[in-house]
């Protein structure tokens, strides 16, 4: 029997084609590894739930643009940066790519071993953490200059889960479909409880026509309540 490629139409020409139609700009080796990248996750995407993005067009107008789409937007954006439940890596890879210092936090096993393949397959000097951010934060305070989250959890619970990650003075930067008012008072709240407060808020759209909305905390003192907490109550439990 005959098995169609998944990753057939991951084009470098295409991939620079559409990055560039929304201002990233990108070397062909930059765009090879990032063509290379989506492939290993369309491969390992029939074994392993990484993503419900499955067509090549989609995946680079979906993933690949929005993990970098959004920089231009924040700079400067200082490293170390972590990517908080990296699961197939955007945006993380694609950073590390276009020259990033970045780390990768996925606390699925078999995700996290699929991270470690990837960025040993294309050469690139990021660390992968097979833990939760509660426990890198536990073992590793105040490490980073930039904690990014894409699509995860609610704002509230990102606040939390970055603050004793970041030095004093450094951002935390989450990339959502949609943010309703409720959702952002609650990440005020618990920002207010742990030394984090809203400095930016911006729009975009993909050129697939979704829209997204990138928000940024920064991190102002101390939090007045003990972090991390025990592992899973910033999503269960949130403080906002």
């Amino acid at each position: 029997m005959k098995h169609e490629d998944p990753a057939a139409g991951i084009e470098v020409p295409r991939v620079m084609a559409v990055l560039q139609s929304c201002g990233v700009e990108l070397t062909t080796e930059q765009a090879t590894l990032l063509a290379r990248h989506a492939e290993l996750v369309l491969e390992a995407n029939q074994h392993i739930n990484l993503t419900r993005i499955t067509a090549p067009e989609d995946v680079m107008r979906l993933h690949l643009a929005d993990s970098l789409m959004f920089v231009n937007l924040v700079e400067p954006l200082r490293g170390p940066i972590l990517d908080v439940g990296s699961g197939a890596g955007y945006p993380g890879i694609p950073l590390a790519i276009m020259g990033y210092d970045v780390q990768l936090c996925e606390s699925v096993k078999k995700k996290a071993a699929f991270l470690a393949g990837s960025v040993q397959s294309l050469n690139l000097p990021v660390q992968v953490h097979a833990v939760r951010a509660e426990e890198l934060a536990a073992t590793a305070p105040g490490q980073y200059n930039t904690v990014v989250f894409r699509a995860v959890s609610s704002l509230a619970s990102l606040v939390e889960l970055a603050s004793p990650l970041l030095r004093d003075g450094a951002r935390a930067i989450a990339l959502k479909a949609a943010v309703t008012e409720d959702e952002r008072r609650a990440g005020a709240r618990a920002g207010s409880l742990c030394g984090m407060k809203p400095v930016d808020e911006r729009r975009y759209t993909l050129p697939s026509g979704e829209n997204r909305t990138v928000l940024v905390y920064e991190r102002t003192g101390s939090a007045s309540t003990r972090l991390p907490r025990r592992p899973g109550l910033a999503q269960n439990h949130p403080l906002g």
